[in-house]
């Protein structure tokens, strides 16, 4: 596995032609679609995945995405997407919370200020807007302060609004332009399409 990935890692690398992802109608690129592409040869290659907010069961599951169209309900990991839109914890989620708030241990609270992010600003976070009543994303350099998903910033702070991506319908959206040749292997979207100008 190693080697297969070290291989993957070189043909991103060290891959000649352009740096193109598929494209939807207009030259436009969706803002939550995360590409991962190479060149070899003539032949340019992109993958992503896709979950989505399953509001009905409270679970993030996969989405049979098309590459372009949809809505923001649309998520590069399952781990994102649960992060970001799942309500209830677990009963062992819950118990753990409710040890550290009566020992005083938590170091995130709802009194937490929000502080804009700074150059290498990486970890995804959510805080509580006191003024708003709900609870926000953010991305920060510490995120000591802050909670690591929504769904202990609801139960902590007494709250059920959650993100709007997260209340949209799951949509499947539209194929790219039709240079692109697409297919779906696994849980992963395959696009490719060849280059006339590669070297």
């Amino acid at each position: 596995m190693i080697f297969i990935g070290l291989v993957f890692s070189l043909l991103v690398l060290y891959s000649e032609g352009t740096e193109e992802e598929p494209m939807c109608r207009n030259g436009t690129k969706k803002k939550y679609v995360s590409w991962q592409c190479n060149t070899v040869g003539n032949n340019r290659t992109c993958y992503e995945t896709s979950f989505y907010y399953d509001s009905t069961n409270d679970q993030c599951k996969e989405l049979d995405y098309k590459g372009c169209g949809g809505n923001g309900n649309n998520f590069p990991s399952q781990e994102e997407c649960t992060d970001t839109c799942k309500q209830n914890m677990t009963t062992i989620e819950s118990s753990y919370l409710q040890r550290l708030m009566a020992s005083n241990f938590t170091r995130f609270n709802c009194s937490t200020p929000y502080q804009p992010p700074v150059n290498g600003s990486q970890l995804r976070r959510f805080y509580y807007d006191s003024q708003q009543k709900k609870c926000k994303k953010i991305i920060g350099a510490r995120g000591d302060g802050y909670f690591p998903t929504l769904r202990y910033c609801l139960f902590m702070c007494n709250t059920t609004i959650v993100p709007e991506r997260c209340k949209r319908p799951m949509k499947n959206g539209t194929r790219p332009e039709e240079d692109w040749n697409c297919n779906k292997q696994s849980n992963k979207l395959f696009c490719s399409k060849l280059i006339k100008n590669a070297k």
